[in-house]
């Protein structure tokens, strides 16, 4: 009964942890053990969700750099080497061959590095790409 309403009990995770350590029955042992497996799995979770956003931001970043290097580049080949799906560097190209600096640093920025934080130092480096990208 004590774990079906743990289970339920809408409280946050401080509230919740400072019950189970207040907690005094027989299977607070188990319980703990449970809940520690689950915090280990988020925590590999996040870190791999982590590592997955550091990995995309550097295939954009290449996907840039590349695209400045070899402009003739096909789409295919640019997602080939950059190793982003098809569509996405079709999407980019696209935005690119309107040589608008505001569009296209909106679009890395809020629809392939949404929710990915960039340091000053990639803002300047993704603010010099763009420059270079939509000189005509």
């Amino acid at each position: 009964m004590t774990t079906y309403i743990l289970g339920v009990a809408e409280r946050s995770e401080a509230e919740f942890l400072k019950q189970i350590k207040d907690t005094s029955f027989t299977i607070k042992p188990e319980v703990m053990s449970t809940l520690e497996q689950i915090l280990e799995r988020g925590r590999k979770e996040g870190l791999k969700k982590g590592l997955d956003k550091g990995i995309y931001k550097k295939s954009i970043f290449n996907l840039l750099k590349t695209t400045v290097r070899f402009p003739e580049w096909p789409a295919s080949e640019l997602s080939d080497f950059t190793e982003l799906d098809l569509e996405t560097v079709r999407t980019f190209l696209s935005v690119q061959s309107q040589f608008d600096v505001a569009a296209l640093r909106k679009y890395v920025l809020e629809d392939l590095l949404a929710d990915i934080p960039l340091s000053a130092e990639d803002k300047e480096k993704l603010d010099r790409l763009v420059g270079q990208l939509t000189a005509s």
